[in-house]
């Protein structure tokens, strides 16, 4: 899901971007396709400070704050402020900002020398700003700001309802109403998509490969402009939750492939939600079902790989006919594998970095369609390759865990290897496991490498029922400042005194977190930074500043 939601918001950001300098086609009706929405400065000033004394620094930003407040003279310090852009019938974009104010002349008066205000008539002000001027127009409490003088002509007399709950939940966002821009523009933009990919694939070394891959990449993006509905990000604080917060929203039209595609975001369970381990210094999870498009879509780049992987083994020079032979049935082995997991129509895993003083373990599983096949594959390589100079030693079947089979790979560091690294992998080798179910495959590694999957097992089998989100993870601060500073050779204080400061975080303080939840007829992904970490990062730079 954290791809998808890259994918739409690099698509948003595209489609902006590629309709700001067209003014060719015709709408059916105006509507604002772009809304920037600001809160009030007195909930903006109090978040700052409040953000501010968390990292121990309220008293410079309630300076910068108070000498900030001499510009805003006239402005309305408790209502929100915003702007929007529209396109005309003709295809033209139009600006149009609104300030809320208790005088306008006021505020005027305080940048006359930089804006040189002028009467333009009916009740309109010329300001001049590099390369141009705006036109400004009080009416009813709040000053319209636009591009255009005869855009002040027909004013809203409540221009905060355009904003909707924006200004309630965030102190500054960006919505795209995508589906709101005319539909000619939006058939330019994906004409101009398709031909950037044309143009694309001249001169490209490998043009099969670039254009099967191109050209699901330019279907992806043509989705995106017929059928997302709105695209909003926004940064908010939140002082019951303790956090603040990115938010990435996205909506999709009714009907649409892109609808059916989030509505089956809902209601997800995870067979690797033991992953989330709370002693863990990073984990995360994932557990989507995929529409039909997107197994369509997946299934055909794996065979991309897998065509590009079998003519690899043809051009080696250094493989015979039999082990091109087993070779190529090794890849069809592992890819078959991959395809009917697809189709199988749902992705699912987990995976937890444990961290330490030099110190270093991982474990992570997937859902496969069928885990034995793939056991099969790998004895198959193993018999394939043992033969090879320097080939580890590999133990098959070497324990079992309910119905996981774990086998053993040990890999001697090499003899550059310093004091550090073999303290973090417990000694001269690395201890890899891969671990194979009927629907699952499992790896981990580190010293403690078949314990933390024993016990990632054991919890995601007590958790399988468990509604989770279609993706989230989860980042610990603490125990990643105590593994830095245990690896630093430097001696570097500033460095110890921080990881001291975060050792006196308790459960969750540490947390940055980044999580995905369906929300009505869409999606929406949130970055939140406790209120915790914001505390232990003043802790640790004031402790590094008297250090």
């Amino acid at each position: 899901m954290l791809k998808t939601l890259k994918q739409f918001a690099f698509g948003a950001l595209a489609l902006v971007l590629t309709l700001a300098p067209l003014a060719a086609a015709r709408a059916q009706e105006v509507k604002p396709v772009v809304v920037v929405s600001l809160a009030s400065i007195d909930k903006i000033k109090a978040d700052v400070l409040y953000l501010a004394e968390l990292v121990g620094r309220k008293d410079e930003a309630e300076l910068g704050l108070n000498l900030g407040s001499v510009y805003l003279s006239g402005v309305d310090l408790k209502r929100p402020a915003g702007a929007y852009l529209t396109v005309s019938p003709a295809g033209e974009p139009k600006f149009m900002a609104f300030v809320p104010v208790t005088k306008l002349d006021t505020l005027l008066t305080i940048y006359k020398d930089q804006l040189k205000p002028s009467d333009a008539g009916d009740g309109v002000k010329q300001l001049e700003i590099p390369n141009g001027e705006l036109y400004v127009k009080e009416k009813g409490g709040w000053a319209f700001i636009s591009n255009e003088k005869e855009n002040l002509a027909s004013l809203p007399a409540d221009p905060v309802a355009i904003l909707g709950k924006l200004p309630t939940m965030y102190n500054v966002a960006v919505r795209a109403n995508v589906h709101d821009i005319p539909e000619e523009l939006r058939q330019i933009a994906v004409d101009q998509i398709q031909a950037g990919f044309e143009r694309g694939l001249e001169d490209t070394p490998d043009r099969e490969l670039a254009e099967k891959v191109g050209r699901m990449s330019s279907r992806q993006f043509t989705q995106m402009i017929e059928e997302l509905k709105s695209f909003t990000i926004g940064w908010g604080v939140d002082k019951t939750l303790k956090a603040t917060y990115v938010d990435v929203e996205m909506t999709a039209v009714d009907g649409t492939a892109m609808a059916r595609q989030m509505a089956l975001l809902k209601d997800a369970t995870s067979g690797f939600a033991g992953f989330l381990l709370p002693t863990s210094s990073v984990n995360l999870n994932g557990s989507t079902r995929m529409s039909p498009e997107e197994i369509e879509q997946n299934t055909t780049l794996l065979e991309v790989v897998r065509e590009r992987a079998n003519k690899e083994i043809d051009n080696d020079a250094g493989l015979d006919a039999a082990q091109r032979k087993s070779a190529k049935d090794l890849v069809g082995d592992f890819f078959g594998v991959l395809a009917d997991t697809v189709k199988g129509g749902k992705m699912d895993y987990g995976a937890a970095l444990m961290l330490d003083e030099k110190k270093l373990n991982f474990a992570g599983g997937i859902l496969v369609a069928d885990g034995k096949k793939l056991e099969t594959a790998f004895t198959k390589l193993v018999d394939l390759a043992k033969n090879e100079p320097d080939f580890p030693d590999v133990k098959l079947n070497a324990a079992k865990h309910g119905n996981v089979n774990l086998h053993t790979i040990t890999v001697d560091l090499p003899d550059s290897a310093d004091e550090d690294a073999r303290q973090l992998f417990g000694g001269d080798q690395v201890n890899i496991v891969i671990g194979t179910a009927p629907k699952a495959l499992y790896l981990a590694f580190g010293k403690d490498a078949i314990p933390l999957l024993k016990q990632t097992i054991d919890a995601s089998a007590t958790k399988a029922q468990q509604v989770v989100p279609p993706s989230q993870i989860n980042v610990y601060l603490k125990p990643i400042m105590k593994f830095v500073a245990s690896m630093d050779k430097s001696g570097n204080p500033q460095l110890s005194e921080a990881a001291k400061a975060f050792s006196q975080a308790k459960a969750g303080e540490d947390e940055i977190s980044i999580v995905t939840k369906p929300i009505q007829g869409g999606a929406m992904g949130r970055l939140q930074v406790n209120e915790g970490v914001l505390k232990l990062i003043g802790e640790a730079a004031k402790a590094a500043e008297n250090k």
